[in-house]
C-alpha cells in the first residue's frame, strides 16, 4: 500500500523544508523535510533533491506500516499512521505489535505528543490531525443544504440505525439534518448537525440505534404503540399523516405513568412539523420535532404530582407547566417549572 497525496501534504506541514542542514532537538543533522541519512553539517540542496528525499524516506516508513497489513487499513488510517511513523521511527509500540484494536491504536495515538517528558504544542498539533485522519474515513464533512453520493451514503448509514431521514435522495435537508441531530446526541456528540470526522467514525463504529420510528397516521393510525397508546394520539396538531414517535420512550416512561395512576392520560403536543412547530412559537430545537417530546395531562391529578412521578422513574426531560407536564427522551437532564412563561431550573421534583 502507497502513502496519498494527504500524507504527503500532513508530513510537510509539520516538518518543514530546509535546504541547509540544521540539528533538530534530538541533535541529529536534518536536511529537506526531516531527512536524517547521511547528513553532514554545512550541507546544502535543491528544492528537487529534498522532494526526493522525502519519497525514498516515505518507502521505508511505508514498509513498516505494510507489516500489520492484518488491519486492512483504508486510505485514511494508512496515510495518518505513516505520517506518524516518519516523526516517530515505527508504530510497533502504538499498535501494541499489532495486538491493539484501530479505535485504541486512534486513542493512544494522541499520547506520543512530548519530548523528554515534556508536552510539546507542535507534536499535540500533528497528533491531533494525524487522529483525525485517521478517523475520517476519507469522506467529505457535510452540512444542510449539500447533496450528492456521500450525502446518499449517510442517509442510508442512519436509515439502517433506525434514524428518520425521508426519502433516501441524497439531498441533506431537514429531515436529514434532525436525524443527524438525532443520533450526535445519542453518540454522546456535540448535535451540531455537521457530519464531521468524529460523526462519521461513530456511524462505523457506535452500535447506537435509534428508538424513534415513523409511521403512516392514514395506515397506522390505530396500531398499538403500547398497552394504552395508539398511533394516532401523537398526530401533529396540523394533521399531518406523518408522525415520529419515540416508541421505547411510550413504552417504557408514557406507559409507566399510565399505569401507575390508573387513569387516562391525554397527549396535549407530541411530534411537531416544522411549519407547525414555528405556528405554536417551538424553538427550532425542540424535540417535539423529533418525536422525542410529549405534553400530557393525567386525568384528576395535578401537574405536580405527574412532574414527580416522572422524576422517579428516571425521565430526563421534565418540565412542569401550570396545567400540563413535558417530558421528553433528551439523554442529559433537565427540569424545570414554567410559570406562565417564567421559567426556573430545579434540581428535582
Amino acid at each position: 500500500m502507497k502513502v496519498s497525496n494527504d500524507c504527503i501534504a500532513l508530513i510537510k506541514q509539520f516538518e518543514g523544508c530546509h535546504l541547509t542542514a540544521y540539528k533538530c532537538s534530538a541533535g541529529v543533522w536534518t536536511i529537506g523535510y526531516g531527512h536524517t541519512a547521511e547528513v553532514k553539517e554545512g550541507m546544502k540542496i535543491s528544492q528537487a533533491q529534498a522532494e526526493l528525499f522525502l519519497l525514498s524516506d516515505l518507502e521505508k516508513y511505508e514498509a513498516k506500516v505494510n507489516k500489520y497489513g492484518k488491519y486492512n487499513w483504508t486510505q485514511p488510517e494508512f496515510d495518518a499512521l505513516v505520517s506518524f511513523c516518519y516523526n516517530i521511527g515505527s508504530i510497533d509500540q502504538l499498535t501494541a505489535n499489532g495486538s491493539r484494536t484501530k479505535d485504541v491504536i486512534a486513542r493512544k495515538m494522541l499520547e506520543y505528543d512530548k519530548s523528554s517528558g515534556k508536552v510539546l504544542a507542535g507534536l499535540t498539533k500533528r497528533r491531533k490531525a494525524e487522529y483525525d485522519l485517521f478517523i475520517s474515513g476519507g469522506r467529505t464533512t457535510l452540512k444542510s443544504g449539500m447533496s450528492g453520493a456521500t450525502v446518499k451514503e449517510l442517509q442510508t448509514i442512519l436509515s439502517k440505525k433506525g434514524y428518520p431521514v425521508g426519502n433516501i435522495d441524497g439531498s441533506f435537508g431537514g429531515k436529514t439534518l434532525m436525524a443527524v441531530k438525532m443520533f450526535q446526541e445519542d453518540a454522546g456528540l456535540s448535535d451540531d448537525g455537521i457530519v464531521g470526522s468524529k460523526t462519521w467514525s461513530a456511524l462505523d463504529n457506535s452500535d447506537v440505534v435509534c428508538s424513534v420510528k415513523e409511521y403512516s397516521v392514514s395506515k397506522h393510525g390505530n396500531v398499538a404503540v403500547s398497552a394504552n397508546f395508539r398511533v394516532k394520539e401523537f398526530q401533529c396538531k396540523d394533521r399531518s399523516d406523518s408522525v415520529l414517535i419515540d416508541v421505547e420512550f411510550v413504552k417504557s416512561y408514557l406507559q409507566k405513568i399510565r399505569t401507575h395512576f390508573g387513569v387516562p392520560v391525554i397527549i396535549t403536543s407530541a411530534y411537531r412539523t416544522e411549519s407547525h412547530n414555528k405556528k405554536v412559537d417551538g424553538i427550532s430545537s425542540s424535540y417535539h420535532l423529533r418525536g422525542q417530546a410529549f405534553d400530557i395531562v393525567v386525568d384528576g391529578k395535578t401537574p405536580a404530582e405527574v412532574a414527580a412521578y416522572a422524576y422517579s422513574i428516571g425521565v430526563h426531560g421534565i418540565i412542569q407547566y401550570n396545567t400540563f407536564v413535558h417530558v421528553d427522551s433528551r439523554a442529559g437532564k433537565y427540569y424545570a417549572r414554567n410559570d406562565n412563561g417564567r421559567v426556573t431550573k430545579v434540581n428535582k421534583f
